[in-house]
């Protein structure tokens, strides 16, 4: 504290300045308002103190007095007690004697008072004393939960809701403060399992980054990847939604449900109109609003396929993936050559050799059209010394141990007419609990040319020359 007459600061406890030798004055005038209502305060204290010792004066029986009433406990934890009344008693009673400024600077009192008319059942004295605590700091949001929590223990929901609502959108307070609000409405709702309100609560905030930790309950709208309209030629469509559940959708025009097909990964579209329905649904089944576009194809083309895997430089095993559309079949061709309905069908795990390569890839209809060519290009360099002839003279070693094999290269074996070599073709790099070589074993007949697959496959780890038998 200053000396308020030449400022310099006092040493606790003293009444004189040391420096200037001026008197410092505790006692300001007090305001009769203030006093009057502690008055009141007080008288009300020493009426429950008096009904309380005029119960405990009374006679009672032998086995009464040995058994004795509990304390009475506030919610805050507070005993009121005798003793509590009579430190009460005597700290106000100090204040309006004195002026001090205990009682217009802190919130002490106002918050035992508080729990004494909560404990009292006087629950509008509380809440008025509670409303004064805010009035002294306002900025202080916990004062505000508190008044809050009174409003909801009393069964005044609807003022609670609207106290929090107000603490979300008021700029006074933290991102996390505000969230902390509207965690109160949120658990409003949820301890009802009134999911449905707590998403319809939800859609009304307008700070995106305050739903954003509430998206379980979030019943959000879906969003389409196209937007509708005319178009030349065939297109996918993708939907997806900012909340957490699943989406589901029709494509007959019908209103979709928790029971239409789920969406995955990629909608075809045909030739002609394409009505799409989709709703989201949350972990609580809460539906959003269903959304509802219209698409007119005017190509018959048939859709190209979508190759999820791109082009690229890799140092790994890479493993082509593609959306596959139920109505087509896709085949492909791996030496640049444009592929057609006699190429390799394609039936998925299909892995990218070591080095360069180039892959073709094309769909087919029912009715034998074909789409558009996509081409995929790849680099595997592997992080690895050994190259796949490496590898694959490793594999022969360990079929000739094995007996795999008869002849002495572990190539060749003979029968009357002919000489078969076995072949470790399509070196891919596949991750079979390490990176491998991929080999497929194959018998080309040295007189026809003609090869077919033994149905034996086998990896070689890259790093440990380890053989894994895969088929």
């Amino acid at each position: 504290m200053k000396c308020p007459n030449c400022g310099k600061e006092l040493l606790d406890g003293h009444m004189y300045c040391e420096v200037c030798g001026g008197e410092i004055n505790l006692v300001p005038e007090f305001e009769a308002e203030v006093e009057e209502s502690m008055a009141v305060s007080i008288q009300g204290i020493l009426d429950t103190v008096e009904s309380d010792m005029d119960e405990s004066e009374k006679p009672q029986d032998e086995e009464t007095q040995e058994e004795r009433a509990p304390v009475k406990k506030s919610s805050a934890g507070f005993f009121l007690s005798s003793g509590f009344v009579a430190i009460l008693i005597f700290v106000l009673t100090a204040a309006i004697a004195g002026g001090y400024t205990i009682w217009n600077h802190s919130t002490f009192l106002h918050e035992m008072l508080v729990e004494y008319h909560l404990d009292d059942g006087n629950y509008d004295k509380a809440i008025s004393y509670m409303q004064e605590i805010i009035d002294r700091n306002p900025d202080k949001i916990s004062h505000r939960f508190n008044l809050g929590s009174i409003y909801m223990e009393t069964g005044q929901e609807e003022k609670a809701l609207e106290l929090y609502k107000r603490l979300i959108v008021d700029s006074r307070y933290t991102l996390d403060e505000q969230i902390a609000a509207a965690e109160k409405v949120v658990e409003y709702y949820t301890a009802k399992e009134d999911y449905a309100g707590a998403a319809e609560f939800l859609a009304t905030l307008q700070d995106r980054n305050i739903q954003l930790a509430f998206l379980e309950y979030m019943s959000s709208s879906v969003t389409f990847s196209q937007t509708e309209g005319t178009y030349p030629s065939l297109i996918t469509l993708k939907l997806s939604s900012d909340g957490i559940g699943s989406i589901h959708y029709t494509t007959d025009g019908t209103v979709p449900t928790g029971d239409s097909e789920e969406f995955q990964s990629t909608i075809f579209l045909e030739a002609g109109e394409n009505v799409i329905s989709a709703v989201f649904i949350n972990e609580y089944g809460v539906c959003g609003p269903v959304v509802t576009k219209t698409y007119f194809i005017e190509s018959k083309q048939v859709s190209p396929p979508e190759v999820v895997t791109y082009s690229g430089t890799y140092n790994c095993p890479v493993r082509i993936e593609i959306i596959r559309n139920s109505s087509t079949r896709i085949y492909y061709t791996t030496d640049g050559t444009a592929p057609d309905m006699n190429s390799n069908l394609y039936i998925g795990n299909l892995y990218v050799p070591a080095g360069k390569s180039v892959y073709k890839f094309i769909a087919v209809d029912k009715k034998g059209e074909i789409s558009e060519v996509v081409t995929r290009d790849f680099n595997i360099v592997l992080d690895t010394d050994m190259t796949d002839e490496d590898a694959e003279a490793l594999l022969v070693e360990h079929l000739i141990n094995q007996g795999g094999v008869s002849d002495g290269s572990g190539h060749l074996v003979q029968d009357e007419n002919h000489i078969l070599i076995y072949e470790y073709l399509y070196p891919m790099t596949v991750a079979v609990g390490q990176d491998c070589y991929y080999f497929a074993e194959v018998l080309r007949d040295t007189t026809t040319l003609e090869q077919h697959r033994t149905g034996r496959y086998f990896g070689v780890d890259i790093r440990t020359g380890a053989i894994y038998d895969l088929h």
